[in-house]
C-alpha cells in the first residue's frame, strides 16, 4: 500500500459546439483543464516479465476553464471521488507508467488516460 499526490495542467483545449441545430452547427466554446489535484491511496501486484499492476482510489479538485467566440470566461470547478488503475514497469531507475482515472466531481464525471516516465533516484 501506497499514497499517491497528483498535480496535472492543461495543455490543449477541444472546441465544442453549443445551441445548433440543423445545418447551423452552434457557438464554439473551447474547454480546457486549468488544473487537476488530487491525493489517492494505492496498492500493487508485481507481476514477474510485466511489471507491477495497481489500482488506486482518493479525492481529486478539478477545475475546467471554457471561453466563447465573445472571449467570455467561465470557470468550473468539482472534486470528489477519482479511481482508476494501470501498469507500470521498467528498468533501474527509469519507470515507465500507462494509467486509467475516473473521475466524478459534484456535477459530472471526467475520465482520464495518462502515459508518464518516473525517474528513481
Amino acid at each position: 500500500m501506497a499514497v499517491e499526490g497528483e498535480f496535472a495542467v492543461g495543455i490543449d483545449e477541444d472546441e465544442y459546439f453549443v445551441n445548433g441545430s440543423g445545418s447551423f452547427p452552434g457557438t464554439g466554446v473551447n474547454v480546457g483543464l486549468d488544473y487537476e489535484v488530487g491525493a489517492f491511496a494505492v496498492g500493487r501486484l508485481p507481476i514477474p516479465l510485466i511489471g507491477d499492476v495497481f489500482g488506486r482510489v482518493g479525492y481529486a479538485n478539478i477545475s475546467l476553464d471554457a471561453s466563447g467566440p465573445d472571449r467570455n470566461r467561465v470557470r468550473g470547478d468539482g472534486s470528489g471521488l477519482a479511481y482508476g488503475g494501470g501498469v507500470e514497469f521498467g528498468l533501474l531507475a527509469f519507470r515507465a507508467r500507462v494509467e486509467y482515472t475516473r473521475y466524478e466531481t459534484d456535477d459530472d464525471n471526467v475520465d482520464s488516460f495518462g502515459i508518464s516516465g518516473i525517474f528513481q533516484f
